[in-house]
């Protein structure tokens, strides 16, 4: 099981795993001393990105309302 510590400065990932296709196709083609970065900020652009979708969802009830 995967667990997720928040803090005031980071976040903590124990025991992921990851069994998507794609994710994997594209994790192969990332040097290995490069992985850990990439991962980083591939979890900083989607958080990004899904926190950026729901507020846009939410105007749109919003509006619809």
């Amino acid at each position: 099981m995967t667990s997720v510590t928040v803090t005031s400065r980071s976040v903590r990932i124990n025991n992921l795993e990851i069994d998507n296709e794609e994710t994997v196709k594209i994790m192969n083609d990332i040097k290995e001393k490069d992985r850990e970065e990439y991962i980083v900020k591939s979890i900083n652009i989607g958080a990004i990105v899904l926190r950026n979708q729901m507020a846009a969802g939410d105007v749109n009830y919003i509006r619809s309302e």
